[in-house]
């Protein structure tokens, strides 16, 4: 029986080790979304609600959960990368983290 062929993926994220300050920047980053799309990522990806459950519990369509959820994780994407090229000796995290919140920003 041939074994599986083992693949190591590394973390390409800006949770790297050149700044460990970054994971408490996307905590960051989650609690400058909207009340309603923390609650929706919340359930989606802490409490592993299915959409319909979570549009069922918020009393929204499962559409609107789908692209709300979708959007926040695009957005903490942008954040993320954002904090991985930034330049320590030119910004700040908290300067990033607020160029982020208000779309402005160039990657």
């Amino acid at each position: 029986m041939k074994k599986k062929k083992e693949t190591i993926t590394q973390n390409k994220g800006a949770c790297s080790l050149v700044d460990r300050n970054i994971p408490k920047c996307i905590d960051i980053g989650i609690e400058h979304l909207p009340e309603l799309h923390r609650t929706m990522l919340a359930y989606r990806i802490y409490a592993k609600k299915s959409y319909k459950e979570i549009a069922e519990m918020i009393g929204y369509t499962e559409g609107y959960v789908r692209v709300s959820v979708y959007r926040s994780k695009k957005k903490l994407r942008q954040l993320d990368s954002l904090l991985k090229h930034r330049d320590p000796e030119k910004e700040t995290i908290e300067e990033v983290v607020i160029k982020w919140k208000y779309g402005n920003f160039e990657i």
